[in-house]
C-alpha cells in the first residue's frame, strides 16, 4: 500500500474539485490487503494533518462496517462477496484499543463505532485478549489510557445491553475481572471536580447503566458490590456542581455541561434500579429479595437526595430539566411505598406548591414558542415523545400519585381552588387548571368528591373557556377533556360546557392552539357522554364540521383528524351533504403535504389519518351514488399521485382506500386503478407491497363487480398472473401463498362455469404447489386442496379431464384428491373449508360409477367416517361462531349502558392520555399501605417468563392462561374473511341438507355399496352417524319451513331420532 498516494487521496476528499476522483481511488483500494491497517496507522499519526486523519477514520469505520464479515443473508448487498483479510483483522484487533486512547476526540467516536462492530462479530472467540488489553490500560497511570479503556468497555456493554441472560455470559465473565478495577477508579475520581475527572466519571456511569438497564445479573453485581456502587452513585446526585455550572443562565447550555451530564446519569441509574428492581410488589419475583433490600437500605437516603434537588429548585438554583424530571420520577415511584411515603409526606405540600405548581404553569418558553411559531407549539404540545423527559409531565404524574394517598386530596384541592379564586395571575390560573385536570380521574371515582365534580367545573372551568388570556382558554378546554367522563346530574352544566366549546371552535379569530384543545375536548365529550352531548351539539354541528376540517388543514396533526372521524361517525346525516367538500379539502391537504420537498417524519401519521378520515367519509356516503362519484374523484387524485410517485410507504393505506371506493360499485376510473395495483405488485415483485395487502383489493373487485371483472379477459389474466407469481416463488412465504390460493378459490366459486378457460391452469398451478414441501403455517396445504375441491364442485367434467391430462397413466385421476381429503380429515379448520369438503364428497358420490374415485367403491366406510368427523368439526365451529356473536352483542350492550361509576368506556379514542385511566381501587392508600399495580406486575412477570424461556431454550406449550373459562374456541382461518357465494346463508346450499339428499340418492342407486359404507361402523361411529342424521333432518325441516314461510304460511313439526341408517324418508 503506497502511503503517499493514500495520504494524497485522503487530502483530496476534502477538495470540491478532486473529491470524486479521490473517492473512486479509495473505493478501489478497499479490496487491497493492508488498506484498512494503513488507514488506522494514519488515524493515530500525530504528524498527519487533522483533516486527513478525519477522512482516514471515516473511511476506516465505513470499511469495517461493510466488510468485516460477509452478510450471508443479504445476497443483494453491494460488494457482499468481499470481507477484510484475516491479517488486517488481526492487526486491527491488536491495535484499535490503543488507537482509541491516542486518537483525537474528533476521530475517537468513529473508532468506538468500529470497536463495537468488531466486538459484536468477533468477541470473545476471535478476540480473546480484549479483556487483558483493557485491564492493562486500566492499570496504567495515564488518564488518556483510562479514557480509552472506559470507552471500549462501554461499547462492549452496549453490544450485550439488550441480550437475554443466557447470551450475556461473555459480558458477565469479562466484567467480573474489569468492574472491580473500574470501581476503584470511580472512587478515586469522585473527589476531583475537574472537567477531565467528571468526564471519566460520566463514562463509568454510562457503563453501569448499560449493564443494569435491561436485567440485573447478581453474579456480575453481587448485592454487597451493588451496594458500594449505589452509595457512590448517590454521592454524585447530592454533591454540588461547580459555580461555573450552577450559575449558567441558559438551561440548554447547562444541560450540555459535563457536571450536569454526570448528575443526570447518576439520577438515571437510581431511578432505574428503584423502578425496575427495587420496588417490592412491583418487580419480578427474581428480584423480590433485592427489592426488599433496596427499600430497607437505599430508598430513604435516595428520597432525601432527590428531595434536596427539589429544594434547590425551590430556592431558585439551577437544576436542569432532565435531572429534575428524573428526580420527580424517582419520587413518583417512592410515593407508592409506605416506607418512602412517610418520608415524603411532611414535605408533600411544599413540594406541590413550590415545585410542582410552578412547573405546571404556562412558562416563558411556552409563550415564546406560541408567539414565534404557533404550528411548532401545537406539534410540541401533542408530541408524546416530548413528554418522555419533560419535568412538567413528571410533575403531573407525581401529583396524581400523591392524590391517591389518604388525606391528601383535600389540602390539594384547597390550594388549587384558592389559586383559581384569588389569583389575578393568569399563569397561576393556568397552573391551577392544569393541576385540577391531572386530578380528574381521582376526583371522578372518589365517593367523596365525584358528586361535586360538575360544580367544580361550573365554578372554575366552564367560564374560563372564554377567558381573556388565550393560554387559559386552551388550558380550560384541556381540563374539560380530562373530565370528559364525569357524571353530570345537572345537564345544564354540561350544556353550557358544550356551548362554550362549540363557540371557541366556531370563532374565526380564535387562536389555533385553543381551537385544537377545544376540538379534542369535544371529541372526548362525544365519546364519553354519548347521545347526551350529540343531541346538545346537533343544532350547531353544521357550523362545527367545516371549522374542524379547516383546523385539520391548518394544523396537519393526527389528533385533530381523530376529531373529524368522531364527528363523521356521530353525525352521518349531517356529513352527507358536505362530503364532497370534506373530501376535496382532505385531498388537497394530503397532496400539499406529500408534494413538499421533504416530508417530516412527524407528518406521516397525519397523512395516514387523512386517508383514514377519507375512508370513513366513503363509508358514510356509500349508499348515495351521486355523492360517492363526486367524492371518488377527489380521492382518486391521492391514489394516482401515490402510485405515480411510487411512494411505497403509503401503499398499504391507499389499498385500504381503494377497497372503500369499490365496496358498492366499480367505476371506469376504478377499473383503471385495478391495473395500477397490478403494476405496483409486478414492479416490486412483492418487495414494495405484499400480496397479503393486494389480495383483499382483488377480492373486492371480483365480489363487487363480477360482470365487470369478466368483461375484459386481461383483468382475469392479471389476477391469475399475480397468484401464479406468488405460488411459484419459494421466497414468498406461507402467508402470501395462502392468500394466493384463496384468491384462486374465490375466482372459481364467484364465476362458476364462466372462467372455464382458466380452470385447467388453476388446477395445474395448484397441483404443482402441492407437490412441493410445506413449511411454517398449516393452513396452506388444506387451502390448496380446497382450490381443487372448488374446481371439481363448479365443473367436475373439466376438472376430471384436466386431472387425467396431468396424470395420463393413473387409472383414476380423482384418487389423489380423495387421498388428501382423507388424510386431512382431522386438520380441516373453520366453517367454510369444512363445508367445501362436504360439498366435494357430495359431488363425488353423485358421479357416475365409472368416474367415481376408487375409495368410494372399495373403502366406502372411510368416506362416511371422514364425513362424520368433518361434520362434527363443522358443528363445533358453527356453535363457536354463534357464541362469539352472542358475546359481541352482549359486550356491545354493556358498553352502551350508562355506568353509575362512570368508568372509562372500552375502545377509548386514540389519543387518550395514558394517565387518563382510573385505578381499580376505590379507596385511598393509607400511610402504611403500598400501591400494587397489578397490570405492571403481570407485565413484568410475563417478561420474566419470556426471559426464562429464552434461558431454558424451550417453550412452555401448556403455559396458557385458561382462567377465562370459555367453553368454546373459535377456529376460524384467516382466509374465511374473504367470503364467496357459498358463504351466503340465504342463497348458498346447506351442507347438511345436501349431504342428506346425496346419501338418500346414493342409498337408492347403490344399496349394496351404501350398506358396505355404514355397516362396518363401530358403536361409537354408529352413534355419531345417528346424531348426524338427526341434525341433517332438522336442517332439512328448517329449510322447508323457510320455504313455507316465504310462501305465506308456517309449518311446525317434530323430528324423530332415527333408529336405523336410512336416509330415505
Amino acid at each position: 500500500m503506497n502511503r503517499e498516494q493514500l495520504l494524497h487521496a485522503l487530502q483530496a476528499t476534502t477538495s470540491s474539485t478532486e473529491s470524486k476522483e479521490a473517492g473512486n481511488y479509495l473505493d478501489g483500494c478497499t479490496r487491497v490487503i493492508g488498506f484498512p491497517s494503513e488507514l488506522l496507522k494514519v488515524v493515530v499519526d500525530g504528524s498527519v494533518p487533522d483533516t486527513v486523519r478525519q477522512a482516514a477514520v471515516i473511511y476506516f469505520k465505513n470499511t469495517l462496517l461493510k466488510h468485516w464479515e460477509k452478510d450471508e443473508e443479504d445476497t443483494e448487498k453491494e460488494n457482499n462477496d468481499f470481507c477484510i483479510a484475516d491479517q488486517d483483522k488481526f492487526f486491527i484487533r491488536e491495535n484499535i484499543v490503543d488507537a482509541v486512547c491516542v486518537a483525537p476526540e474528533m476521530a475517537r467516536i468513529h473508532l468506538c463505532t468500529a470497536v463495537q462492530t468488531i466486538v459484536r462479530l468477533d468477541y470473545p472467540d476471535k478476540w480473546p485478549n480484549l479483556v487483558a488489553k483493557i485491564t492493562q490500560l486500566l492499570s496504567a497511570t495515564d488518564a488518556n489510557q483510562w479514557l480509552g479503556a472506559f470507552l471500549v468497555i462501554y461499547k462492549v456493554s452496549k453490544v450485550y445491553e439488550y441480550r437475554r441472560a443466557k447470551e450475556r455470559g461473555p459480558l458477565v465473565e469479562a466484567m467480573q475481572h474489569i468492574l472491580p478495577i473500574v470501581y476503584q477508579h470511580f472512587i478515586h475520581l469522585l473527589p476531583n471536580p475537574s472537567q477531565e475527572s467528571v468526564l471519566l466519571q460520566k463514562i463509568i456511569l454510562k457503563i453501569f447503566f448499560a449493564l443494569i438497564q435491561f436485567s440485573l445479573n447478581m453474579d456480575m453485581l453481587p448485592v454487597e458490590v451493588l451496594d458500594q456502587w449505589l452509595e457512590a452513585i448517590k454521592e454524585i446526585v447530592v454533591r454540588p456542581v461547580p459555580a461555573e455550572a450552577a450559575t449558567v443562565d441558559d438551561k440548554d447550555e447547562a444541560a450540555q455541561m459535563i457536571w450536569w451530564k454526570a448528575k443526570k446519569w447518576a439520577c438515571k441509574i437510581l431511578e432505574r434500579v428503584f423502578d425496575r428492581y427495587g420496588a417490592p410488589g412491583q418487580v419480578d419475583k427474581g428480584y423480590a429479595e433485592f427489592a426488599n433490600h433496596f427499600i430497607a437500605k437505599f430508598s430513604i437516603p435516595c428520597v432525601e437526595a432527590f428531595l434536596s434537588l427539589l429544594e434547590q429548585k425551590r430556592q431558585g438554583h439551577l437544576v436542569t430539566d432532565r435531572v429534575l424530571h428524573l428526580s420527580i420520577s424517582f419520587l413518583n415511584t417512592a410515593v407508592s411505598h409506605s416506607v418512602t411515603w412517610k418520608v415524603i409526606k411532611p414535605h408533600m405540600l411544599d413540594v406541590v406548591k413550590l415545585v410542582l405548581f410552578p412547573l405546571m404553569c404556562h412558562s416563558d418558553e411556552d409563550e415564546e414558542l406560541w408567539v414565534d411559531d404557533v404550528q411548532e407549539y401545537i406539534r410540541f404540545k401533542f408530541d408524546i415523545f416530548e413528554d418522555l423527559h419533560n419535568p412538567t409531565y413528571a410533575a403531573g404524574s407525581l401529583l396524581t400519585a400523591i392524590s391517591k394517598r389518604k388525606d391528601t386530596m383535600q389540602p390539594l384541592l384547597q390550594f388549587i381552588i384558592q389559586a383559581l379564586t384569588d389569583s389575578h395571575d393568569a399563569r397561576q390560573v393556568d397552573g391551577a387548571l392544569h393541576m385540577v385536570g391531572e386530578l380528574a380521574n381521582q376526583l371522578c371515582k372518589s365517593k367523596k368528591y365525584k358528586k361535586d365534580v360538575e360544580k367544580l367545573l361550573e365554578a372554575h372551568v366552564t367560564g374560563r373557556l372564554l377567558a381573556q388570556e388565550r393560554f387559559v382558554r386552551a388550558r380550560a378546554a384541556w381540563c374539560v377533556k380530562a373530565f370528559s367522563n364525569a357524571t353530570f346530574h345537572h345537564k345544564n352544566y354540561l350544556s353550557k360546557i358544550v356551548q362554550n366549546i362549540a363557540q371557541v371552535i366556531a370563532q374565526d379569530n380564535e387562536e389555533l392552539p385553543v381551537k385544537v384543545e377545544a376540538a379534542l375536548a369535544l371529541q372526548y365529550l362525544l365519546n364519553d357522554q354519548g347521545e347526551t352531548v350529540q343531541t346538545m351539539l346537533r343544532p350547531m354541528i353544521k357550523d362545527i364540521i367545516p371549522k374542524v376540517l379547516e383546523l385539520v388543514a391548518k394544523t396537519q396533526i393526527e389528533d385533530v383528524c381523530g376529531v373529524m372521524d368522531q364527528l363523521i361517525e356521530d353525525y352521518m346525516d349531517e356529513v352527507i351533504p358536505i362530503a364532497t367538500k370534506l373530501s376535496e379539502t382532505l385531498s388537497n391537504m394530503f397532496i400539499e403535504i406529500i408534494t413538499q420537498e421533504e416530508i417530516a417524519d412527524d407528518r406521516t401519521p397525519t397523512l395516514m389519518s387523512v386517508i383514514s378520515t377519507l375512508t370513513n367519509i366513503l363509508d358514510v356516503v356509500e349508499e348515495h351514488a351521486d355523492i360517492m362519484r363526486q367524492v371518488e374523484q377527489h380521492v382518486l387524485r391521492i391514489i394516482k399521485l401515490v402510485f405515480e410517485s411510487e411512494m411505497a410507504d403509503y401503499y398499504d393505506d391507499i389499498l385500504l382506500l381503494i377497497q372503500s371506493l369499490i365496496n358498492s360499485y366499480v367505476s371506469v376510473d376504478m377499473w383503471a386503478i385495478y391495473f395500477e395495483v397490478y403494476k405496483i405488485f409486478k414492479s416490486g415483485n412483492n418487495s414494495l407491497v405484499l400480496f397479503t395487502d393486494i389480495m383483499p383489493v382483488l377480492h373486492q373487485y371480483l365480489a363487487t363487480d363480477t360482470d365487470g371483472f369478466l368483461a375484459r379477459p386481461e383483468r382475469l389474466a392479471c389476477c391469475y398472473e399475480m397468484c401464479e407469481l406468488v405460488l411459484r416463488d419459494k421466497d414468498q412465504g406461507d402467508d402470501n401463498q395462502v392468500h394466493a390460493a384463496k384468491m384462486l378459490e374465490c375466482l372459481l366459486l364467484q364465476c362458476p362455469g364462466v372462467i372455464n378457460s382458466a380452470l385447467p391452469q388453476i388446477i395445474v398451478l395448484t397441483l404443482q404447489r402441492l407437490s412441493e414441501p410445506f413449511e411454517g403455517l398449516t393452513e396452506l396445504k388444506p387451502l390448496l386442496v380446497v382450490v381443487l375441491i372448488a374446481a371439481v364442485y363448479t365443473n367436475a367434467e373439466m376438472a376430471i379431464q384436466t386431472l387425467r391430462q396431468v396424470a395420463p397413466h393413473h387409472p383414476n385421476p380423482l384418487d389423489y384428491l380423495t387421498e388428501e381429503l382423507i388424510s386431512l380429515t382431522t386438520k380441516w379448520e373453520g366453517i367454510h373449508n369444512r363445508k367445501m369438503v362436504i360439498f366435494c364428497w357430495c359431488t363425488l358420490l353423485r358421479l357416475p360409477a365409472q368416474l367415481r374415485p376408487t375409495i368410494i367403491s372399495y373403502q366406502p366406510v372411510k368416506v362416511i367416517e371422514s364425513c362424520v368427523t368433518v361434520f362434527e368439526g363443522l358443528e363445533r365451529s358453527m356453535k363457536a361462531q354463534a357464541e362469539g356473536a352472542k358475546l359481541e352483542d352482549e359486550d356491545s350492550e354493556e358498553d352502551s349502558d350508562d355506568d353509575e361509576e362512570n368508568l372509562p368506556k372500552k375502545g377509548k379514542k386514540k389519543g387518550s392520555s395514558a394517565r387518563n385511566k382510573h385505578r381499580n381501587m376505590d379507596q385511598d392508600l393509607g400511610d402504611s399501605e403500598d400501591e400494587i399495580d397489578e397490570g405492571t406486575l403481570q407485565y413484568l412477570q410475563s417478561l420474566a417468563k419470556q426471559h426464562k424461556t429464552g434461558e431454558d431454550g424451550e417453550d412452555d406449550e401448556d403455559s396458557g392462561d385458561d382462567s377465562d373459562g370459555e367453553e368454546f374456541e373459535l377456529d376460524e382461518t384467516e382466509s374465511e374473511a374473504f367470503v364467496t357465494p357459498l358463504d351466503d346463508e340465504e342463497t348458498a346450499p346447506d351442507p347438511f341438507v345436501m349431504f342428506k339428499k346425496t346419501m338418500e340418492e346414493f342409498e337408492r342407486v347403490e344399496p349394496a355399496l351404501f350398506n358396505q359404507m355404514v355397516s362396518p361402523l363401530d358403536e361409537k361411529g354408529q352413534e355419531a352417524l345417528r346424531k348426524l342424521i338427526t341434525t341433517c333432518a332438522q336442517h332439512a325441516q328448517h329449510e322447508e319451513s323457510k320455504k313455507v314461510e316465504q310462501a305465506g304460511g308456517y309449518e311446525f313439526g317434530k323430528t324423530e331420532v332415527p333408529t336405523a341408517f336410512n336416509f330415505i324418508n
